[in-house]
């Protein structure tokens, strides 16, 4: 897979084009162009100047960067909009400036040649572009759309008119650009671009910098206040004020203490912090966002792939009708000037960047926003999913229950000591992220000799040649450990509802959605927590499998979600139409086969998630809805004799194409 950002003027028609071009190559296994940060990935044999080739025979000035890693792709990116913002929109600002200034005098004075002047000046780039495309055989694109539009007006004796044409066009585009730009710097801002560095502290107590890459997990770092968290840590401080907005979306700085993992893109707030590396740079929760906010681009909702074909359709036969209400007066002996202005402004009309454009624009604006939030979605068809979801799963561990579980009893059961009982326990489970894992951990624990975590049933590990057993039982959270197939301890625990667990409940039944208690307990305590929380519907004694079954028969129906976040729900939440994990304390196998991230594993961000799926997808339905009805209801008054319908035609398709964005945009305030 090759990675590409795409540096130069492009519209969202052509890259559409671009990626239908490249994918219908014999040497392309599959290529994605995301429009809104202009990357392009080409998995397949094309070597860099055969992609530039075809990139170039739709959009003649598109430039491609090479991008070896993604944090290059994001700087890349950066450096991209800097020299554009200066060189290249100055230039494309002044021509406007000059052109629609000698419009205006072209009107006040009714002079065509001064007209003719400001088609040169504001239409230079797109003659320029769309004469580039019709050599390399590339027909129908927007700039030639417009050049054959304003030239024909020029040759009917309606210069203004075609000057106008250019003027208003090349406005909307430079107006639809910034905004579209602001929307991709703030999607950038959703993960960090920087390279990553931490500070390590040396044997001696010095400290080096080095890139977050080279830091081995267990070596000691520093972070200044103000600074970034660059890798999953342990704090060996005995508290720390830390800012975790970036991927929790909370404004407040919360305490940590000593022992508590701090993720990386955090940031320190107050005095120094000295911490432990947990993770390394590649498996850090930082990274695993990058990754699913890259990944979540490439994932296309049904409403995209319509307009992918729609888009394909729709220029055709609209130029096809031009041409029609061109040729018809030869027939009949009609007035041809009429038809001309008529089938020039059906090509203006033609273009169907309005709706191709505000859709994508508006789902990658909902999930920046979402993500801000602490809630990652992978991908705009997961935000169709999500606005659909009737039923919801919980687990009920780590879920509706705090991550914390408390030791509150341990009975000896061979001659074992009871600190001795702890400490294998913590060395069992020093691997485990399940929430049971919680009640054992002690710090300094020895590594086991072999360990195998099996889904639904417990923890098999060998210390000092000894094999030992972990399994869960009984009617209450007990813990049994065997030693070499011999009961030798039990542990009673004791767990703790989430504070927010019944509103959250409440919340999913004013959604109209139906929520349904999921776990492993035995049925009287599965059916008290569901009473007391207020579920209604419960399923107790569920294994792995269990479980399973349960969501494939439900998921038949559709629009069924599942909330977990331990290795044994990874099945489950691949299974679920929405699969929701916990990414603070869930498992790498749960967060990898969800659909949607909680960051934090604040439970009340998943009726927050469906509210938001909801307002994005019904402003994704009318940007459709008021693209197709107003090129319609435009296309039917040209072709009635309305007059003015060359500007009309304009408006129809740049100034519908800013209104579209704008709409696209609300998308930032989604999440409520």
């Amino acid at each position: 897979m090759t990675e590409y950002i795409l540096k130069g003027e492009l519209c969202p028609n052509c890259a559409r084009k671009i990626e239908d071009k490249l994918n219908k190559h014999e040497s392309v296994k599959s290529a994605t162009l995301n429009y809104i940060d202009r990357s392009l990935e080409v998995d397949g044999d094309l070597k860099k100047n055969e992609v530039l080739e075809i990139v170039q025979s739709i959009e003649p000035d598109v430039v491609l960067v090479d991008v070896k890693h993604a944090e290059d792709s994001s700087q890349t990116a950066e450096f991209m909009e800097e020299e554009e913002g200066i060189d290249f929109k100055s230039f494309e600002f002044l021509s406007i400036l000059f052109g629609g200034a000698l419009l205006i005098l072209s009107f006040v004075f009714k002079n065509n040649y001064i007209a003719i002047a400001s088609l040169i000046i504001s239409g230079f780039v797109v003659y320029r572009n769309a004469i580039k495309v019709l050599m390399k055989g590339n027909g129908l694109d927007e700039q030639v759309l417009m050049m054959v539009s304003s030239i024909g007006a020029v040759l009917i004796g309606e210069a203004r008119e075609g000057a106008a044409v250019i003027v208003l066009y090349r406005v909307g585009e430079f107006l639809t650009d910034l905004a579209v730009d602001r929307a991709t710097k703030d999607l950038r801002n959703t993960v960090t671009k920087k390279e990553r560095r931490a500070r390590v502290v040396l044997e001696d107590g010095t400290t080096v910098e080095k890139s977050a890459s080279d830091v081995k997990v267990g070596s000691k770092i520093e972070v200044e206040p103000f600074e970034m968290v660059t890798l999953d840590s342990i704090l060996l401080d005995e508290y720390a004020s830390i800012d975790t907005s970036s991927f929790t979306g909370e404004s407040e700085p919360r305490i940590f203490n000593k022992g508590e993992i701090i993720s990386a893109g955090s940031i320190v707030v107050g005095k120094k912090a000295t911490l432990e590396v947990y993770k390394d740079s590649d498996n850090s929760l930082l990274k695993q966002m990058d990754d699913l906010v890259r990944e979540a681009a490439k994932k296309k909702s049904k409403q995209e792939k319509f307009l992918t074909v729609f888009a394909r359709i729709y220029t055709p036969i609209v130029v096809g009708l031009a041409v029609l209400i061109a040729v018809v007066p030869l027939i009949t002996k009609g007035d041809f000037n009429d038809a001309i202005r008529k089938s020039l402004a059906f090509l203006v009309t033609s273009c169907p960047c309005s709706v191709v454009l505000g859709v994508p624009l508006s789902y990658a604006v909902g999930l920046g926003s979402l993500s801000r939030q602490g809630i990652l979605v992978k991908g705009s068809e997961f935000i169709d999913a999500t606005s659909h979801i009737k039923t919801i799963g919980f687990d009920k561990t780590g879920t509706v229950t705090e991550n914390k579980l408390s030791l509150v009893k341990v009975v000896k059961k061979a001659d074992v000591s009871e600190e001795d009982l702890k400490l294998l326990m913590a060395i069992g489970e020093k691997r485990s992220t399940h929430p049971i894992a919680t009640a054992f951990k002690m710090e300094n624990a020895p590594e086991p000799e072999e360990l195998s975590e099996i889904p639904g049933a417990g923890i098999d590990f060998k210390y000092q040649n000894k094999h030992y057993e972990i399994r869960g039982g009984g009617e209450s959270l007990v813990i049994h450990l065997l030693e070499e197939n011999n009961l030798i301890g039990e542990f009673y625990l004791e767990e703790k509802l989430k504070d927010s667990a019944m509103d959250v409940v409440r919340e999913i039944k004013d959604l109209n959605i139906e929520p349904v208690l999921v776990s492993g307990d035995n049925e009287a305590k599965v059916k008290a927590l569901s009473d007391i929380l207020g579920f209604g519907t419960y399923k107790a004694e569920m294994s792995p499998s269990d479980k399973l079954e349960f969501m494939l028969e439900k998921r038949d129906s559709g629009h069924m979600s599942f909330v977990g976040d331990g290795i044994n729900d990874s099945a489950v939440l691949e299974a679920a139409n929405v699969g929701i994990s916990m990414g603070k304390m869930g498992s790498d196998a749960a967060i990898t086969s969800s659909d949607v991230v909680i960051m934090d594993d604040d439970i009340r961000k998943i009726p927050m998630a469906i509210r938001a799926s909801r307002r994005i997808l019904k402003n994704v339905k009318f940007i459709v809805a008021l693209s197709l009805l107003t090129k319609i209801c435009v296309l039917t008054a040209i072709y009635l004799g309305v007059k003015n319908g060359m500007y009309l035609a304009v408006l129809a398709d740049v100034g519908l194409s800013l209104v579209c964005v704008m709409i696209a945009l609300l998308n930032n305030k989604c999440v409520k």
